[in-house]
């Protein structure tokens, strides 16, 4: 991860920036047409292409609709953000200056993407400083409370939720994150206040800035729109006053209860098979897959559960209702309970992304679970193993996770999947679920009455249809551009008949949910 921290590396992404941005150099500049809903769309980092693209596209089919839109960047306010971790620092936080001077080497070549954009894609275009001005100068001093950002943030940029690591990192990086955290609040509130749109529209939801804006536009009763990559290629999630990620969780079986036929049920469960590959997909991490070899593990003939970890700094999200603070603190009950149950094994299969994602986890699962020294029958696969994690549910007789997505394709096939953190099919009512009175221990001593029944299979089905086709909406105007997010605009979208677009854009100006179908 070293090339992050170059010069070289973010004057990459500049020129990629740029390359992205072209075809929206030669469309026709719609001027903000004289109507009374406004829409401000926070983009604030310009460096990340691909979602420059997305939301420069949002804007022109909104403006299209007669909606006033702006697009909100930063311009060099923040002291650490989205952009920033430790390995765009190569892991050398030892010094300050020596810090601040990498951040700026980020927020140069972000700026120049800004000035870029400004000046030859979309004119109308709102700046941090602006906000920050207007909120200073009215004295808009409110009480409010961004620790959940600030930490996820935080987080976020070391790679890892782990407590005693998190506290070795100096103090001084925390700090920026706050001071960060605070300009984004200011920013926000500066310019939700001083342009009163009727909605606000941000990528992620989470960490600093995007967390920021989706908390402030909920300070000001605002109607806000998170937006995400979808997980099938060509599509995109927008999610209506949160971000998907905890949206999901509070998803009620009124909404995936849909008219279900028998296309639907063999779309998904077509769908559902060719995730094994991750053919159709657009965020893959173990996409040349081997079958899995059980004598090598010496597990043949005996009970297996199979544990799926998710990337512990991912996994980090805060929820009222969490059980275990943290994904580290399930492990340790995991592996104490099964020092119990010598005559199950546990295998614990760690997310490959840990190895192969964009920000790399930085306290690997594997050490941390050799260091408690686990008993015989807990096996672990590592991080960098090519083994098919659906070759391992298929012989265990019931899976564990934490939150992991894999979570929602195994009870379509009948596997118990047993749910110890905030996993979206949480009291969906076909998973079984860790509380205080159904503990591991309650499950494992349990094992062989964990049957998926018909009616559950069903349910999963539906739930499974309706995020991954409900949800995730049908953009074929995209195109990938390489692996996992990197897209670019079709050629000729222009000239297509059905946009994406046009479906999310009506959703959004009738502050509907962001769905397939009616």
């Amino acid at each position: 991860m070293k090339i992050k921290s170059s010069r070289l590396y973010w004057f990459l992404k500049f020129v990629n920036s740029i390359v992205k941005l072209y075809p929206l150099f030669r469309l026709k500049q719609i001027k903000n047409p004289s109507v009374d809903k406004t829409i401000l769309i926070f983009t604030s980092l310009a460096i990340f292409s691909d979602h420059l693209l997305i939301e420069s596209v949002l804007a022109k089919f909104l403006r299209k609709k007669n909606i006033k839109v702006f697009i909100v960047l930063c311009d060099k306010q923040m002291h650490l953000c989205h952009s920033s971790d430790r390995y765009s620092f190569a892991n050398n936080m030892n010094s300050e200056a020596s810090t601040d001077k990498k951040q700026k080497q980020i927020c140069n070549s972000c700026s120049a993407t800004k000035e870029i954009f400004e000046n030859f894609v979309d004119f109308n275009t709102l700046n941090y400083s602006e906000g920050i001005n207007y909120y200073d100068s009215n004295d808009l001093k409110i009480p409010h409370n961004m620790k959940e950002f600030i930490d996820s943030g935080f987080i976020r940029f070391s790679a890892t939720s782990e407590d005693s690591e998190l506290k070795s990192l100096p103090d001084w990086i925390k700090s920026k994150y706050e001071k960060s955290a605070l300009l984004s609040f200011k920013a926000s509130y500066g310019l939700i206040k001083k342009y009163n749109p009727d909605i606000v529209i941000a990528h992620h939801g989470i960490y600093v800035p995007q967390g920021i804006v989706q908390y402030v536009s909920s300070i000001l009763d605002k109607t806000f729109y998170s937006w995400h990559f979808g997980y099938r290629k060509q599509t995109l999630i927008f999610s209506k006053g949160n971000t998907y990620h905890k949206e999901m969780v509070d998803v009620e079986k009124s909404q995936f209860d849909l008219n279900w036929d028998e296309d639907k049920r063999l779309t998904i469960m077509n769908y559902l098979i060719s995730r094994q590959t991750g053919k159709n997909d657009w965020i893959y991490f173990n996409r040349n897959a081997v079958n899995l070899d059980l004598d090598k593990f010496d597990i043949v003939g005996k009970t297996i559960i199979t544990f799926y970890t998710s990337v512990d700094w991912d996994a980090a999200l805060h929820f009222p209702s969490s059980l275990y603070k943290s994904q580290f603190e399930f492990i340790e009950d995991l592996i104490e309970n099964f020092r119990n149950f010598k005559d199950l094994i546990l295998v614990i299969r760690i997310h490959p992304a840990e190895i192969t994602g964009s920000n790399p986890a930085f306290v690997s699962s594997e050490n941390y679970i050799n260091a408690l020294n686990p008993s015989q029958n807990v096996k672990v696969i590592p991080a960098t193993s090519k083994v098919s994690s659906y070759d391992l549910a298929k012989v265990s007789k019931a899976v564990i996770v934490y939150n992991t997505k894999l979570g929602i394709e195994l009870p379509p096939f009948e596997i118990p999947v047993i749910v110890g953190g905030d996993c979206w099919i949480k009291n969906k009512g076909f998973s079984f679920d860790i509380d205080k009175e159904r503990t591991i221990e309650y499950y494992l001593k349990n094992i062989d009455n964990l049957i998926v029944k018909p009616y559950q299979v069903e349910l999963a089905l539906k739930f499974a249809y309706y995020f991954y086709f409900e949800r995730c909406i049908d953009c074929p105007e995209l195109v990938s551009a390489g692996n996992k997010f990197q897209i670019k605009l079709d050629n000729n979208y222009l000239n297509f008949k059905n946009h994406g677009f046009d479906l999310i854009t009506d959703r959004i100006i009738s502050k509907s949910d962001v769905t397939q179908s009616e």
